[in-house]
């Protein structure tokens, strides 16, 4: 069971990064371009989700990286998903 809070960021990242990617896609940059154009720093709700808690609970150590990938994979699948649509 996640808690509000959660669910509320999860929910405000993503219709950001979805909007993010679509409008880049409708612009004709290409995927490579949208990962450097869209960092994980302009999400903040990835950062508040409690990742870096939970990671720490796990004993994993490389939160920032860990995040990082995971934002990136993101950005692909929701690319994929513009670019069929």
């Amino acid at each position: 069971v996640w808690p509000g809070e959660y669910l509320t960021l999860r929910r405000d990242y993503i219709v950001a990064l979805w909007s993010a990617v679509s409008e880049l896609s409708s612009a004709g940059l290409s995927l490579d371009e949208a990962l450097d154009k869209l960092p994980i720093d302009d999400f903040p709700q990835m950062r508040m989700m409690g990742f870096t808690e939970a990671l720490d609970a796990e004993g994993l150590d490389d939160e920032e990286y860990e995040l990082e990938n995971q934002h990136r994979e993101n950005v692909r699948v929701f690319w994929r998903s513009a670019e069929g649509s």
